[in-house]
């Protein structure tokens, strides 16, 4: 029995080239996705370990791409707060000017 799994061909492809060590090119997704269960047997792994971890790897890439922070509880404990500005520090004056009203 064989598992519809939500990867493309070419996420198939990618997934069974790790494996492999080298570029593969399969035809159809379920040759891909035979081919991946055979290699995952060899090295003592289960077809859906293969597929879980590649779906980890994907949201982890995704992470670092867009640099959005992972979902997931709020930081506990205080913020620190912003360390103040000595009064005879050479700082620029960050206000703005008043603009006149018409």
């Amino acid at each position: 029995m064989s598992i519809e799994y939500p990867f493309s061909l070419a996420q198939l492809a990618q997934i069974l080239s790790a494996l492999e060590n080298e570029r593969r090119n399969p035809n159809t997704k379920r040759n891909a996705i035979k081919a991946i269960e055979r290699n995952a047997a060899q090295i003592g792994l289960a077809a859906e370990d293969v597929f879980d971890a590649a779906c980890l790897e994907a949201a982890l890439i995704r992470h670092l791409a867009t640099g959005l922070k992972p979902a997931g509880p709020p930081p506990i404990g205080p913020k620190t707060p912003a360390e103040p500005v000595p009064e005879t520090s050479d700082a620029p004056i960050t206000s703005r000017p008043k603009l006149k009203q018409r």
